[in-house]
């Protein structure tokens, strides 16, 4: 009886070892299905509705990297083509130039593999930017362009070396990204500025193509930014310079300050 009772123990002890494992496998894979239902409606969400879910993240994102408000009308996600769309991206003057929005793009578009987002840095195939107009306003010794470019890393542009000054605010815990290939199309500016009076001058810019930005090992969005943005800097300083009527204003100005010079002495 002795034995007996000893086996039933055992049993029961191991009977009910038993049970608990099986209930803590089903409370784990409960748990595991419920989480995976969670991501699974997250991402569900996102890709439903972009609008009411990224668009509010990115705007504010961008808001923050360029230190000056920034909107985006709408925008798209297409899976099957690995693309993100957005329409209508104002980008504001910074404080103390005015209500005119620096930048206007009708449209940007993102290709972008989603096995990239898992990788450091991010590897982007393409950027296209396309109805891109830009308001130039000089004063003084500074305009719109510079003042924006001064909220961003500093570097070296055409090298692959890190930037040599950079802000820390935007930089901190930002992930690298890689761009093979970006293009600006219709590009169009507004300028204004003390050599060109109080007209408004109208220019159009060529095409622009940029290749490999971020270096070799990646480069934080703003660093990347800035690069775009001094790009387009320079190309609408090269096209001030071809333009008859800026020239043409450089000389009466030339010559007016040669006849104060006369009259001084």
């Amino acid at each position: 009886m002795l034995l007996s009772a000893l086996g039933l123990r055992y049993g029961y002890a191991n009977f009910t070892k038993r049970l608990r494992s099986i209930i803590m496998i089903k409370l784990l894979i409960r748990t595991i299905l419920a989480l995976a239902g969670l991501v699974i409606l997250v991402i569900s969400v996102c890709l439903l509705a972009p609008n009411k879910t990224l668009r509010p993240l990115l705007t504010q994102q961008a808001t923050q990297l360029l230190s000056t408000d920034v909107s985006i009308a709408s925008l798209e996600l297409c899976l099957s083509c690995n693309t993100l769309q957005f329409n209508k991206i104002i980008i504001e003057s910074p404080e103390g130039f005015g209500n005119q929005p620096l930048l206007q793009i009708t449209q940007a578009t993102i290709e972008l593999r989603l096995n990239q987002l898992y990788r450091e840095p991010i590897f982007v195939d393409n950027i296209a930017l396309s109805g891109v107009h830009v308001h130039y306003l000089k004063t003084g010794k500074r305009s719109n362009i510079t003042s924006l470019l001064a909220q961003l890393p500093h570097q070296d542009f055409f090298s692959d070396e890190q930037p040599m000054q950079e802000n820390t605010a935007h930089s901190a815990g930002q992930q690298k990204l890689l761009v093979d290939h970006l293009t600006l199309t219709d590009v169009t500016v507004s300028a204004h500025s003390p050599e060109i009076g109080s007209e408004t001058l109208e220019l159009k810019l060529p095409p622009l193509e940029l290749f490999e930005l971020g270096g070799k090992n990646g480069q934080p969005a703003g660093a990347i930014a800035a690069q775009v943005i001094a790009r387009l800097q320079l190309e609408l300083a090269a096209a001030l310079i071809r333009n008859p009527a800026f020239r043409e204003r450089i000389r009466q100005q030339a010559a007016q300050r040669l006849r104060l010079r006369a009259s001084e002495n």
